[in-house]
Order: structure tokens, then C-alpha cells, then sequence
């Protein structure tokens, strides 16, 4: 199983117009796996609404697979438009395998744009995440306990 938490993110860039408006930023975790012909799997955080300097403190469970290279933490300004208009993209960092395996991962990462440059308006943006293998033991558990939140498990395919 592969546990990631995403705690906050720093000094977002603001995408929203407006007297008092600020982004509405949301995370996507992407799973980069470049051998699957399935969809990548992903899943995301809540909105946090007006925040440059959310806390998201949300955890996410996918059941692990070996050819995973990297995780892409994408984070985005959730835009309310009715279809007109897409939400806006803030940074996003990538994390790879050898980053996380053994002791696992937990610090923040600074965002970049699409390319892996820095984002005007946002050049001191991060998100900080944990990311940690639990490996089965003989007898069906898990090395380490998982903390128990409940929220999504994303099956790897």
C-alpha cells in the first residue's frame, strides 16, 4: 500500500480577480505509472476556498504497484463557472520512487510549472506531503500500521 498524506501548501499564486479574492487551491495526486495502459490513477484533495496558505491534512491510500516511477502532485485554483471556464493550474511537483522507498518521504517540495520551471507569481510555492510504503507481512497485515481516516483508496491497475 502506498500511504500519501498532503499537509499544506505555501505561498500559493493568486489566480482569482477581485477585491479580497484569493485562489481556491485543491491537490491532485497522480500516480505515474508509464507501463499500465489503464488511466492514471488519481485522486485529490478538498478545496480550501480563498486560502494562498491552505491545510489540507488529507491522507490517501493506493494499493501499490512496482512499476510506479513517480507521483505527481499537481495542485490546482478550483474555478466555479459553470463549464465556462477550466480551473486554473498553480505548480505541481514530482516526486520519484527512490525518493520514498525505504524510510519513506515527508518534507515539502517546491511547485514548478508544466516543464519544471519556476511559476511566475508563485516562485516560493510548495506543498508538503508524506509518502511511505506498508508492506505486507506473512499473515496479512501490514509491517506498519496504516492510520485509520477513511478516506479513498485508489486501486492500481
Amino acid at each position: 500500500v502506498l500511504y500519501v498524506i498532503v499537509f499544506n501548501g505555501r505561498k500559493l499564486k493568486n489566480m482569482d480577480m477581485g477585491f479580497k479574492n484569493k485562489s481556491d487551491p485543491y491537490v491532485k495526486v497522480v500516480l505515474n505509472n508509464p507501463e499500465s495502459k489503464a488511466p492514471k490513477q488519481e485522486l485529490r484533495t478538498s478545496t480550501i476556498n480563498d486560502n494562498l496558505d491552505p491545510d489540507w491534512n488529507q491522507d490517501f491510500r493506493f494499493l501499490y504497484c512496482q512499476s510506479v516511477e513517480s507521483l505527481t502532485f499537481e495542485v490546482w485554483d478550483e474555478d466555479v463557472n459553470l463549464g465556462v471556464k477550466s480551473d486554473d493550474f498553480l505548480g505541481q511537483a514530482v516526486l520519484k520512487k527512490d525518493q520514498w522507498e525505504g524510510a519513506g518521504f515527508c518534507d515539502k517540495l517546491p511547485l514548478t510549472d508544466q516543464h519544471g520551471g519556476s511559476i511566475k507569481g508563485g516562485e516560493d510555492s510548495t506543498v508538503r506531503v508524506r509518502v511511505k510504503i506498508f508492506e505486507p507481512q506473512e499473515g496479512g497485515g501490514l509491517v506498519e500500521e496504516i492510520p485509520q481516516k477513511g478516506d479513498p483508496i485508489c486501486k492500481c491497475t
